[in-house]
């Protein structure tokens, strides 16, 4: 769900997904990485969101932003992963609440 989520206000945001690897490296090791790109003029560098996904848990997700990234839209990521992990700590879904 919160993938989904994200993935759905990057392509909001005019963002398209360019490439998605099954093996990661660096902080992205052993994670799959969905990697989405926006050109935004031909003179600069292009926009870009890498987000590391666990294999065993699609909610732990990990963002990385280029420094061109508007700052509104990594809040925006950021407060959708904080908000969403504190609906599934008070949820039915979460077992330490049955």
């Amino acid at each position: 769900m919160k993938l989904e989520r994200m993935i759905e206000l990057i392509e909001k945001n005019g963002f398209e997904e360019v490439i998605k690897s099954k093996k990661g490296m660096g902080i992205f090791e052993g994670r799959e990485v969905l990697h989405f790109q926006k050109n935004s003029s031909r003179y600069l560098s292009p926009e870009v969101i890498q987000l590391g996904v666990s294999p065993a848990d699609k909610e732990d997700v990990l963002p990385v932003f280029t420094k061109n990234v508007p700052q509104k839209l990594r809040d925006d990521i950021y407060n959708l992963m904080k908000n969403l992990s504190a609906e599934l700590e008070h949820s039915a879904l979460n077992p330490a609440c049955l």
